[in-house]
């Protein structure tokens, strides 16, 4: 893949609900910048071949479909038509009786895996972006929408991890998590997003106090500034 490509959405591989796609599958989309961890900056394109203004994304390369791979139009003689866009199977969704196995193993990379995914929603109240669809599809099960007047920060989301799941996960235990309320005990304030089309990392959580800013860490450390949120997974 490389800048100035053009090519056709397949879908998004975790979308989560209530977070509006920013592309559909079978939009036209212009790579405006190609990174080497697998990320492509595009905006969408018409069929006439004009970028539309402040329609971009990052997309993985997996949601990418290259033109010159795409199926043919439709033969009917009409220039632009829908491309067609080969389904994509769905992974089954994720059951309680797999997570239970997870639980029951808290030694496992699965239980560590899943510990550190579900500590970024129940502080944040809102789900990371560009995770592995096993973890959306888990996320999703452990966590219910919650009345607003119930936050403790009004700036996060209205998504709670199941108390039962707290407790399973000794989410209140973890690093990032203890550091985070730490910080929120001192009056920093938890920021969801970076703004439209940022990602949301599983692995950090973005805070303010006034002007300045910190970014904690998976790990518990502080970095102090909101750096460029990476890949998550």
């Amino acid at each position: 893949m490389h800048a100035g490509q053009v090519g056709v959405m397949v879908g998004y591989s975790d979308q989560l609900p209530g977070v509006e796609p920013v592309f559909r599958p079978g939009d036209l989309l212009f790579v405006l910048e190609a990174h080497p961890e697998g990320e492509l900056r595009c905006a969408k394109l018409t069929f006439g071949g004009r970028i539309v203004p402040h329609q971009t994304d990052l997309v993985w390369r997996e949601e990418f479909l290259p033109l010159s791979e795409a199926p043919k139009l439709l033969p009917r003689g009409r220039a632009g038509r829908p491309i067609r866009i080969p389904r994509q199977p769905q992974r089954a969704r994720v059951t309680w009786s797999e997570l239970e196995a997870i639980f029951l193993a808290p030694k496992s990379k699965e239980f560590t895996d899943l510990r550190d995914r579900a500590a970024h929603l129940h502080l944040t109240g809102g789900y990371a972006t560009h995770l592995q669809q096993f973890f959306v599809g888990a996320l999703c099960l452990i966590s219910s929408t919650r009345d607003g007047r119930t936050l403790i920060d009004p700036q996060t989301g209205a998504i709670q991890v199941a108390e039962e799941v707290v407790q399973r996960l000794a989410l209140d235990e973890h690093l990032m998590v203890k550091a985070v309320r730490k910080m929120q005990a001192e009056g920093w304030r938890i920021r969801q997003s970076l703004g439209p089309n940022k990602r949301r990392p599983y692995t950090k959580v973005f805070m303010c106090r006034g002007e300045a800013r910190i970014t904690v860490q998976l790990d518990g450390s502080m970095l102090d500034h909101w750096p460029y949120s990476g890949r998550s997974r």
